[in-house]
Parts: structure tokens; sequence; C-alpha cells
């Protein structure tokens, strides 16, 4: 998803009743994982109880563990959670490869934890963009004070301002545009593909509109 396909703040938040309340929103990426269930009963626990928070929980649709309710708690399993980002002041996540980069292309501020992974290290990909001060490592959920306390921190806002902007350090696009003119290539001239390319840049495509032919 580009960033121009992104509800806008207002619009994410006027799509859900349930977040009309909030100042704050914060999003807990699940997934498949065994685990996942207890993260989450973790990190609500320690969050609920702020009334000044939101809680979009992002269970994902291979989450199979127990669904939390509660007066701010927003539960979301379908894919394509990031259209909401714009509602979102802060997150926390795992640092599986998807979210990781979701959250950071989309420039949510967010604390990441890692995950013991056979093929994906997470806690190198979380360390080297932390070095950019484009997140930060929490290396402890059952430390609910300084979970707390760290949000705190990125929920400021010129500490957020100055995450949101690392974040385009780490990822400044998400390279579907230029995917998509590798892909369409051998089927279209240079011209051609030039013109859709400058086109489509603002997300926005007008199918009458064809390049100058000589």
């Amino acid at each position: 998803m580009d960033r121009e396909e992104a509800l806008s703040r207002d619009t994410a938040v006027r799509r859900s009743d349930s977040l009309q309340t909030s100042d704050s929103s914060i999003s807990a990426q699940g997934r498949g994982d065994l685990s996942c269930e207890e993260t989450l009963k973790t990190l609500i626990h320690t969050l609920s109880d702020d009334p000044m928070l939101h809680l979009l929980v992002g269970a994902g649709p291979l989450y199979r563990g127990r669904r939390f309710s509660g007066p701010r708690i927003t539960w979301f399993t379908e894919p394509g959670i990031a259209a909401y980002f714009g509602a979102c002041d802060a997150a926390i996540s795992a640092g599986g490869y998807n979210s990781f980069y979701e959250l950071l292309y989309f420039q949510i501020p967010t604390l990441f934890y890692s995950q013991e992974k056979i093929a994906d290290d997470q806690f190198r990909r979380i360390h080297e963009a932390e070095t950019e001060g484009a997140c930060v490592f929490l290396p402890n959920l059952d430390d609910r004070v300084n979970v707390k306390s760290t949000l705190d921190t990125i929920l400021e806002r010129e500490r957020s301002k100055a995450m949101a902007a690392n974040c385009l350090k780490v990822i400044g696009e998400n390279g579907a545009r230029r995917c998509a003119r590798q892909l369409l290539s051998p089927f279209y001239s240079p011209e051609e593909l030039a013109w859709a390319s400058e086109l489509i840049t603002q997300g926005s495509f007008t199918p009458s509109e064809r390049p100058a032919t000589a």
C-alpha cells in the first residue's frame, strides 16, 4: 500500500465509532505465532488502564488466540490494517519483516520487540533502525513500568515528529512503482513507462490521457 492510499486520520477515526473517543492509538501486531495471545494479553493489560489511550489491536488474519475486548479496544483481524495507521500516534509491534517496514514506511513511531526466528534476525533489524532514531527497542514486555514510560516518551510531540522523520532514512519508498515498471517494461515503450510513472506519483491516474505520439 502506498502512503496516498491510506486513510486520513479523520477518516480512519470516523470509520470506527470506538475510535472516536481516542486521543492516542496503539497498534500491537500479532500473527500466527503461538505466543501472540500471551503477548497481546500482556500489552493490553499494561496499557488499557490509561484513559488517554485507545488500543487498535492488529491481531491479523492468522491469529488463533483469544479475542480481548474492553471500552477502549478495537480488535482488527482483517488484512490491510495499514490503511488505518493515520489514526495511530504510536505502535508496539514485533520486528517481523512486513510489520516492521509497513510501520516505518507510514512513519509511525514504534516500540519494537524481537522474536526468536530461525531465518529472521529481528533484533538486528530493530537495532539498525534504532541507531537511525527511527524506532525504539523494547527488551522486556513484562516490565510494565518501562513499557508504559517508553511509550509516553515517544508520544511526546517533538520526539514523535523526529522519529517519524527518521523513518524516511530507513525506508523512503515501498518499491511498488519500480516493481510495476519493471514488470511492464517488456510490453511498453520507455516513453510510455516514463509518462505513466510521472502520472501516478500522486496516486492518481486518468485513463483517457495518453502520451503524445510522433
